[in-house]
C-alpha cells in the first residue's frame, strides 16, 4: 500500500524514466549530474558530477535521453553508477576527442566510490552516446555508439576497482549475468549475431544466429531474455537462454513476442502487451518457463490490466480505470494499492501525474 506522504521529484518527458530505486533512496540521473533523494529525511543531494560540462547538457538541440543510474551489487554492498560523455579540453595541436566519464557511488551512503574516464574513438558520425549495463554479480560494461550511425564499441569495467578491462569493437553490450556480457556482435558484411563474452576477460564464449534488431535483458539469475529477427527469413524470435552457454531454455510463443517482459525479482516473468484493442498479460516461471497464468480469461470473466510495474510477487496496473494489484504467481486480484506506481520497491513507489514525478513511501 502507498502512504499519503509525497515528495516532488520534478518534471520529466516521455520515454524511460531516469530513476533507479535502492531501499529508501531514489537515484535520479540528469544531463549534468546524478542526485540522491533520501526518502527518510526528504534530503536531495548531488552525488556525482563530471569534470566538465557533458555534451548536450546546455544545448537543447543536442539534448539526448538520460539513462537511469545502474545498480550493481558488489558482495554485501551496492553501487549506483552513471555515465557522461564529455569533450576533453585540448591545447596546442593536440587532437580534440570525447571521453566517457563513469562515476560510481555507494548506494547506501551516496559517497564516491570510483571514477573512470574512457577515451572514445575519433570517428565520423556525430557525438557519442553511452549506456551502462550491469548485473548482480558485480560485472559492468559500457556500450557506446555514434549519433548518426550504428557502429558500437563496448568496454568491460571492473565494478570493484573501476578499472577498464577490455574493449570490443563492433559489439553492443545489452545485458550482464552470470559473469557474461550478452549482446550483439557485428557479422560481416551485414547483420549481427547474439554473442556472449566473459565479463572479466572479454573472451568469446558463444555466438548465435545471424540476426537483426537484437535485444537482451536479465530476467533471473542464470537466465536472459533474448529477442530479435532472423537475418535470412525475417522471422521474429524470443527465447529464455543461459548467458554462459547461449543455449535456449525456453522459446516464447507468438502471443508474447514483442511484449514488454519484466522479471519481478523473485520468481515470475510478466509479459504485457495487446491483442487488437485488448490488453494481454502472460506470467511465466522465470527459470523453467512454465506458464503460470494469463489474462484475459473469458471463462472467469476477467480482463487483462494495463501493467505499470512489477516487483516481488506483485503486478501493478489499471483495469476499468482503477488501480489494481495482482499476485504475480497466481494472477489473483489483491487489495487495491490505492494508486498506480510506475516503479516500486520495498520502501518507495514512484507515481507519474502528467509530467510530474512523485515519490511516496510504501507500507504494508
Amino acid at each position: 500500500m502507498l502512504d499519503g506522504h509525497t515528495n516532488l521529484l520534478g518534471q520529466v518527458g516521455n520515454g524511460d524514466l531516469p530513476i533507479t530505486l535502492y531501499q529508501d533512496h531514489v537515484f535520479i540521473a540528469e544531463p549534468n549530474r546524478m542526485q540522491m533523494l533520501d526518502m527518510a529525511t526528504g534530503e536531495l543531494t548531488t552525488v556525482a558530477k563530471p569534470t566538465t560540462v557533458p555534451v548536450g547538457a546546455n544545448d537543447e538541440w543536442k539534448a539526448r535521453p538520460v539513462a537511469p543510474p545502474l545498480l550493481v551489487e558488489r558482495g554485501s554492498t551496492s553501487i549506483a553508477v552513471t555515465s557522461f560523455v564529455v569533450n576533453e579540453t585540448t591545447t596546442g595541436t593536440r587532437a580534440a576527442h570525447q571521453n566517457a566519464e563513469i562515476i560510481a557511488v555507494d548506494a547506501g551512503t551516496g559517497e564516491a566510490t570510483w571514477r573512470l574516464a574512457i577515451r572514445l574513438p575519433n570517428k565520423d558520425g556525430g557525438d557519442t552516446k553511452a549506456s551502462l549495463v550491469g548485473g548482480n554479480d558485480g560485472s559492468l560494461a559500457l556500450r557506446t555508439t555514434k549519433e548518426y550511425d550504428n557502429h558500437y564499441v563496448s568496454y568491460g569495467i571492473d565494478a570493484t576497482t573501476g578499472r577498464q578491462t577490455w574493449t570490443k569493437d563492433g559489439f553492443a553490450a545489452l545485458a550482464v549475468d552470470d559473469g557474461v556480457v550478452v549482446g550483439a556482435a557485428r557479422d560481416e558484411p551485414w547483420g549481427v549475431r547474439p554473442s556472449g563474452f566473459d565479463a572479466t576477460t572479454g573472451k568469446t564464449l558463444w555466438r548465435g544466429q545471424r540476426s537483426i534488431d537484437v535485444a537482451a535483458s536479465t530476467i533471473a539469475s542464470g537466465r536472459v531474455l533474448l529477442s530479435g529477427s532472423d537475418y535470412g527469413s525475417g522471422d521474429e524470435y524470443a527465447r529464455v537462454m543461459s548467458p554462459r552457454t547461449g543455449r535456449t531454455a525456453l522459446t516464447l510463443g507468438d502471443e508474447v513476442r514483442g511484449d514488454a517482459c519484466v522479471y519481478d525479482g523473485q520468481a515470475a516473468l510478466v509479459c504485457s502487451g495487446s491483442s487488437g484493442v485488448d490488453n494481454t498479460v502472460h506470467a511465466f516461471e522465470a527459470t523453467s518457463g512454465k506458464l503460470l497464468w494469463k489474462l484475459p480469461d473469458s471463462r472467469a470473466d476477467r480482463i487483462a490490466p494495463s501493467v505499470s510495474a512489477v516487483w516481488h510477487g506483485r503486478v501493478y496496473g489499471t483495469a476499468n480505470d482503477s488501480p489494481v494489484m495482482l499476485d504475480a504467481t497466481t494472477g489473483e486480484d489483491l487489495a487495491s494499492p490505492g494508486a498506480v506506481p510506475i516503479m516500486v520497491n520495498e520502501s518507495t513507489a514512484i507515481l507519474k501525474s502528467g509530467s510530474t514525478l512523485v515519490a511516496c513511501p510504501t507500507k504494508g
